[in-house]
């Protein structure tokens, strides 16, 4: 894994110079905002930075539903009960939204990674 910093966003990239699973940590401050959460083997990677950031995951914000991009949200939710998880209304009725049961009170993502409106679907 490889990570960089731009101000308050963190990219976590996985298997960057084979296939880039890019995964982004948002320091809200008091809190933290991940945007995508990868395929199911980035899990450990992105909750050791959680850890190393020393802040809780408040929310979870997926761009759309392909596997590399939600491969990890059951075991970063399960890390992170409370974390609300965000999608785009286009995204939330698709067959895997469905099986991850996240389409329960979905929220909007909006384009702007560090401010998140929340609209309820």
């Amino acid at each position: 894994m490889r990570i960089r910093q731009f101000g308050n966003i963190y990219q976590l990239a996985f298997l960057p110079t084979i296939f880039p699973i890019n995964c982004y940590l948002v320091d809200e401050g008091v809190d933290l905002t991940l945007i995508d959460t990868g395929m199911a083997f980035c899990t450990k990677g992105i909750l050791q930075v959680i850890k190393r950031l020393n802040k809780p995951l408040a929310r979870i914000a997926l761009t759309h539903p392909h596997v590399d991009h939600i491969g990890s949200l059951d075991a970063i939710k399960a890390a992170f009960p409370a974390a609300q998880v965000y999608v785009s209304r286009r995204d939330a009725g698709t067959p895997v939204c469905n099986v991850r049961r996240i389409k329960r009170r979905l929220k909007v993502v909006l384009t702007n990674m560090c401010r998140l409106n929340q609209t309820i679907c």
